[in-house]
């Protein structure tokens, strides 16, 4: 099953060849902006010193927003990205397991 890009007002996305999308554009499109939203979010409160980067809401929204824009570089064959958001992603984890390891 081959995918290819349309342009036809999806923004984008992609669709299989028989034309069946294998999940919704708009719902794509509503997760990019909220994976980008959160790690806006984290580093606009880092940047005002309302977060540390050792702050576990600080690394988890890193992780969430990063994995899901990983996932949507994954699904598009986007590998730049997909390399980059995956990076991010696995940069977030370490802090996350110290603060899980002193809270327990």
């Amino acid at each position: 099953m081959r995918l290819i890009h349309t342009d036809s007002g999806t923004f984008g996305c992609i669709r299989q060849e028989n034309g069946l999308a294998p999940y919704d554009c708009r719902m794509q499109q509503a997760l990019s902006i909220a994976g980008a939203l959160l790690i806006l979010v984290a580093y606009a409160a880092s940047q005002r010193g309302k977060l540390s980067r050792n702050d576990a809401s600080y690394n988890l929204m890193n992780l969430v927003g990063s994995a899901v824009l990983a996932w949507i570089a994954l699904e598009g064959r986007q590998w730049g990205f997909l390399l980059l958001e995956g990076c991010w992603a696995l940069l977030s984890v370490p802090p996350l397991v110290r603060l899980a390891g002193r809270a327990s």
